[in-house]
C-alpha cells in the first residue's frame, strides 16, 4: 500500500510502513552545467512524484551509491496520521567532502519510532562542489555553494514539513562533524536562524573556516593541480575527474583534510561563527558534544593516510608554536601516558567546540555531552570513543560499526543500553528542551554518556591554556579578512 503526501512543493507518494520514508525529494534544482558552482536554485512546484528509491549524492570517491550533480535532495522519516510532531533535520558530516544521507548507519527509521518526532536527512555539495572558492572567476562562481544548499533545505522544510506530521515552527537542526560545523554557522545568520527552534552540534568544529585569503589560495592552487587556465576549463571538468580528484588535491595543500571547510564570503558568512554569536536575536537553545577519543583512529595508519591528517595535524600544530610547553604539562598531569590522546582531539575537535560554547552559552542556555562508550574490539586496541562512533548509538546501526562481525555478546546487550540512552537524550531535547544534567556556566558541566551516564567537569585550567596559541586568536580575530594566512601556511 502507498501513501501519498500533497505538500507545497509538490505531490509525493512512498510505501506505507510502520514509519514510512521518503527518499531524495529534490529541494532545489540540478547543480550541473552553469549552477556547478552558483547559489542553489530553489525547486519549483514539482507535481506527482514517486520517491520510494535513493537518488543521487554528491559525486565523491565512495562507491556504491547513485552519485550526480542533481544530488540536492532529501529524505524524510515519519508516521501516517501525525501531526505537528517536532523535526529532526539532521546535516551528515565527512570532513565537508564526502558522506551522504543514504549512509545506512544514519537510517532514521528506529529514531523515528522510539522517539516520536519528524526525521529529515540532506545531501549537499561536497569537497571541490560544495567548499573550494573559485569566486576570483567571475560573479557565476559563489563561495560556499554546500553552505547555501543546506540553508535552502532548511528552507524547503520549513515550508513543506507540516504535510509530513511535522511541525515547521520546532525544527531541531542538527549536525554531525562537518554537519556540525554547518550548524555553528546557520545559528548566526539572521535570515536562517528565524526558522531554527533548536539545535544539536555533534563533533563540530566552529572554527573550521578559511580566510578570504586562504579560501581564494586553495581555489587557485586547485586550477594549478588540474593543469587548468581559464574558467571554461574548469567548467568542462567531468563530475568524476573533480570526484577522484579531491582525496589527492587535499595532500597538496598543507591544509590536509581542511582543505575543505567554509570560508568568509561577505554575504551569509561575514566573520567566523564564533563572533557572529551576536547576530543570534532569538533563544535557541543548544545541546553540543564531542567524543572522548575523536581522534584515536590516528592510530590506525590506513585512516591517517586516507584522510591525510598528517598535514591538517601540521598545520594546527603551527598555529600552536611557543604556546605547547606549558600545555603539554598540564595534559601529562591530567591523563599521564596517554595525555597526547587527549592533547590531539582537543586541538583538532573539542577545544573549538569548547570555545563556541562558551560564548553560545552566554546568551542561550546549553548543554554539553562527552561520549565515552566504547565497545570490546577498539579497546584493546587502546582506542577510545573515536570521532563519529556516537552516531551507531544514535541510530541503532552499531552493527555496521568498523570490525562490528567481531561484537561480543555483552558488546550487543551494552550497545542497546548506550543507544536508548543517547536516543532518549536526543528525544528529550528535542521536546523539553531541557535535560537532567546542569547547562554550561563557568565551571564546564558536561554529562559521561556510556553504559552508566554521570555528570564530570572539564579542566578550567586546560581551557584557559588554549587561549595562548595561535588557533584561539585566528578563531577570535575580528579582522580575520583583513590579515594574510601567512599564519596557515
Amino acid at each position: 500500500m502507498d501513501w501519498t503526501v500533497k505538500a507545497q512543493n509538490g505531490i509525493f507518494t512512498t510505501e506505507l510502513k510502520e514509519v514510512s520514508c521518503f527518499r531524495s525529494i529534490p529541494y532545489a534544482e540540478s547543480t550541473a552545467g552553469k549552477n556547478r558552482w552558483n547559489y542553489p536554485l530553489p525547486k519549483e512546484y514539482q507535481g506527482e512524484k514517486e520517491v520510494k528509491e535513493m537518488g543521487n549524492i554528491c559525486p565523491q570517491e565512495t562507491r556504491g551509491y547513485p552519485k550526480g550533480e542533481d544530488c540536492l535532495n532529501l529524505t524524510i522519516w515519519t508516521k501516517k496520521g501525525w501531526k505537528k510532531k517536532p523535526v529532526f533535520l539532521f546535516i551528515h558530516g565527512g570532513s565537508f567532502v564526502a558522506g551522504s544521507s543514504q549512509d545506512p548507519n544514519l537510517d532514521g527509521e528506529i529514531l523515528v519510532d522510539r522517539e516520536e518526532f519528524v526525521m529529515v536527512s540532506i545531501n549537499y555539495r561536497l569537497g571541490v562542489f560544495g567548499f573550494v572558492d573559485f569566486s576570483f572567476l567571475g560573479e557565476e562562481f559563489k563561495r560556499n555553494p554546500g553552505f547555501y544548499d543546506a540553508a535552502e533545505a532548511l528552507r524547503w522544510v520549513y515550508h513543506n514539513i507540516e504535510a509530513f506530521g511535522g511541525d515547521p515552527k520546532k525544527i531541531v537542526i542538527a549536525g554531525q562533524s562537518a554537519g556540525g560545523t554547518i550548524v555553528s554557522a546557520l545559528l548566526t545568520v539572521e535570515e536562517i536562524n528565524k526558522y531554527i527552534y533548536k539545535a544539536v552540534i555533534l563533533s563540530g568544529v566552529p572554527t573550521g573556516i578559511h580566510t578570504c585569503e586562504a579560501s581564494e589560495e586553495v581555489g587557485r592552487k586547485y586550477l594549478e593541480y588540474m593543469n587548468i587556465t581559464t574558467k571554461e576549463e574548469l567548467r568542462n571538468l567531468t563530475q568524476r575527474q573533480i570526484a577522484d580528484s579531491q582525496m589527492p588535491f587535499s595532500k597538496k595543500t598543507g591544509y590536509g583534510i581542511n582543505t575543505y571547510q567554509l570560508a568568509i564570503d561577505n554575504y551569509y558568512i561575514k566573520e567566523p561563527p564564533i563572533q557572529a554569536i551576536d547576530n543570534i536575536v532569538k533563544r535557541i537553545p543548544l545541546l553540543m558534544g564531542s567524543t572522548k577519543g575523536e581522534i584515536d583512529s590516528i592510530k590506525y595508519p590506513y585512516i591517517l593516510d586516507q584522510w591525510n591528517l598528517k598535514d591538517t595535524l601540521s598545520y594546527l600544530k603551527k598555529l600552536e608554536e611557543g604556546s605547547r610547553k606549558e600545555r603539554n604539562k598540564l595534559y601529562w598531569k591530567k591523563y599521564g601516558l596517554r595525555w597526547k590522546d587527549h592533547y590531539y582531539s582537543d586541538l583538532v575537535i573539542r577545544i573549538p567546540g569548547i570555545w563556541y560554547g562558551e560564548k553560545y552559552s552566554e546568551k542561550n542556555p546549553l548543554w554539553y555531552y562527552r561520549f565515552d562508550y566504547v565497545w570490546t574490539l577498539p579497546l584493546l586496541g587502546l582506542m577510545g570513543a573515536y570521532h563519529s562512533s556516537e552516531l551507531n548509538y544514535l541510530f541503532s546501526s552499531y552493527d555496521w560499526i568498523l570490525g562490528g562481525k567481531f561484537r561480543l555478546p555483552w558488546d550487543k546487550k551494552n550497545g542497546d543500553i548506550v543507544s536508548r540512552n543517547f536516543q532518549n537524550i536526543i528525544g528529550d531535547f528535542v521536546y523539553d528542551g531541557k535535560l537532567k544534567w546542569n547547562p554550561w556556566e563557568e565551571d564546564f558541566p558536561y554529562l559521561s554518556i556510556g553504559k552508566k551516564q554521570k555528570e564530570l567537569y572539564f579542566s578550567k585550567k586546560i581551557i584557559d591554556s588554549w587561549k595562548t596559541g595561535g588557533y584561539y586568536k585566528i578563531a577570535h580575530d575580528p579582522n580575520v579578512c583583513s590579515n594574510t594566512s601567512a599564519m596557515l601556511k
